[in-house]
């Protein structure tokens, strides 16, 4: 429930700018929104429709994406990638099932919300955090991956996308080295992430949550407010995806992925 003085006005406003900024932060990066509305979704509903509200964004904003840059979509490694994030998807969200959660090594409350280390996330994020800092050490070397590299990381980039939620950082890390043009890996990776949430929640079961969230004026206003900003943050990364070189992304994408594959390592993503 909403805090006492609770402004709605005020509450939508700040969504929308959030969906604003984390849109234009995917579409450089490949990945965000997760992260950064989780944590404002949770602070004012409960955690489980949290969770499920932003899922719906970020399939929302992935087909805005799509939208924007389906002009630019590489096909050639959109069917490398595409059918083996599926198979991954299904396989890790299955897994997810049969385990009944992911044992939990830690918790820590940040920003009002507890956050859970794992072993998979450990190994995850230290891995994205590690192979990005040794592609940004070989400096401006030329980028490709084979048919095989790229099938590899989609499956593991479905697989981790519906075990543990991050599959944005590691289709990212192949995307990246594929040798897409900025707009092109723009385009590309919005196909991949809705393909595997589709996937995914398709596995999750997630009608319980929808159910609530449609009888819940206050979750609708807020899913509407942040994917209003989420456009609007899209039209905002095309205009700076436009203006940058592939060299200038693969280190934008490069460091971003070092950050966020070391926040993934410790839980907080």
């Amino acid at each position: 429930m909403p805090p006492s003085g609770y402004d709605a006005d005020v509450e939508l406003l700040l969504l929308a700018l959030l969906g604003v900024g984390a849109s234009a932060i995917t579409i450089v990066s490949g990945f965000g929104l997760n992260t950064v509305l989780v944590p404002a979704f949770a602070v004012l509903f409960p955690l489980p429709l949290a969770i499920a509200s932003v899922a719906l964004v970020h399939l929302i904003a992935s087909a805005i994406r799509l939208v924007i840059f389906r002009a630019h979509v590489n096909r050639v490694i959109a069917w490398q990638f595409v059918p083996w994030a599926i198979a991954g998807g299904l396989v890790g969200a299955l897994f997810l099932e049969l385990l009944g959660g992911i044992p939990v090594i830690a918790t820590y409350p940040l920003l009002g919300v507890t956050k859970s280390i794992t072993a998979v996330k450990v190994v995850v994020g230290f891995t994205i955090a590690a192979l990005s800092l040794y592609e940004l050490s070989r400096g401006a070397q030329p980028v490709g991956l084979s048919r095989v590299g790229v099938s590899a990381g989609a499956l593991a980039s479905g697989f981790f996308g519906g075990l543990s939620g991050n599959q944005g950082a590691i289709r990212s890390t192949v995307l990246i080295r594929a040798g897409l043009t900025p707009l092109g890996f723009a385009a590309t990776g919005a196909l991949a992430a809705i393909t595997i949430d589709l996937t995914r929640l398709a596995v999750y079961g997630t009608a319980g949550s929808i159910t609530a969230i449609v009888a819940d004026v206050a979750i609708r206003n807020a899913i509407v407010a942040t994917t209003i900003g989420a456009i609007v943050g899209a039209i905002a990364g095309r205009q700076l995806l436009a203006a940058m070189s592939s060299a200038r992304l693969h280190l934008v994408v490069g460091w971003s992925l070092v950050a966020g594959g070391a926040l993934i390592g410790v839980g907080a993503l």
